[in-house]
């Protein structure tokens, strides 16, 4: 339990320095609440083509990856932009010029080698959420498909509260991504989709080390990046000894406004 509470406060520490003015990243259809981070897998932590969550698997941040967690896989994780002593600086009230954090969670399901992950996002402290589906199916060689959807009853918005409040702009995005795993845990994801995924998007992720991973991403709007660190196993617990495994992401949205988070895997 020693490194588990030491991951927990290398994230507080690594979250404490970046600004949070991100006015550039609202505005009508500008989707502010997933430009960050996507709720989806591969974002924040890394997977495997079989489906497994591990440091050596394909990730990204706020796109999609061709691989979908499989039965007896979860995730949960926070990211956060902000300063605020609320680490879920939410964009109401008058607040949009400010970031906000976003709590995610996702599990994975499995049936013939098909995968599906279900799963979503807290958005802010007002408890807003939203919620995701992927599903893939197996894999054709080194390459997986995923076909899925953000935002599945369309209520995050597309734009920012006060924006939303005025004009609604659905934020339900269906895509579709295939990931390729060009060898040494080296991958690179191109997909297609709608709305928040409006053009073509794209993420590579390559090791750096056994632990590190180097992200770098295209998200339909701007050029995103960062590290993910693996901190490895941190906990047990359950009558079945389940382990934790937990990971550090460092990056910047949009080449300058800076993001951190921290994942658990089990």
């Amino acid at each position: 339990m020693r490194a588990f509470s030491f991951s927990i406060v290398l994230a507080g520490v690594a979250m404490a320095p970046f600004a949070s003015a991100q006015a550039e990243l609202a505005g009508r259809q500008q989707y502010p609440q997933f430009r960050v981070l996507s709720g989806l897998p591969g974002g924040g932590f890394a997977v495997l083509p079989n489906g497994k969550t591990n440091s050596l698997g394909a990730a990204a941040l706020t796109t999609p990856i061709g691989y979908t967690l499989g039965s007896g896989d979860y995730a949960l994780g926070f990211f956060n932009t902000g300063v605020d002593n609320n680490p879920f600086v939410s964009d109401r009230g008058g607040t949009e010029q400010k970031a906000n954090g976003s709590a995610y969670g996702l599990g994975g399901i499995s049936y013939r080698g098909w995968h599906m992950a279900l799963g979503g996002m807290i958005l802010s402290a007002h408890g807003d959420s939203e919620a995701n589906v992927q599903i893939s199916p197996p894999n054709i060689g080194r390459l997986g498909l995923s076909l899925g959807v953000q935002d599945l009853f369309d209520v995050a918005g597309a734009g920012g509260e006060l924006i939303d409040s005025v004009v609604h702009d659905s934020s339900r995005s269906f895509y579709v991504v295939g990931t390729y795993g060009i060898g040494r845990g080296s991958y690179v994801s191109v997909g297609k989709g709608e709305r928040r995924f409006q053009g073509l998007f794209g993420n590579v992720s390559v090791p750096v080390s056994d632990r590190l991973r180097a992200v770098v991403e295209y998200d339909c709007f701007n050029w995103n990046g960062g590290l993910l660190y693996s901190l490895g196993k941190t906990a047990k617990f359950g009558p079945n000894s389940t382990t934790v495994s937990s990971s550090l992401f460092l990056g910047a949205i949009r080449g300058k406004y800076g993001t951190a988070g921290i994942s658990f895997t089990f």
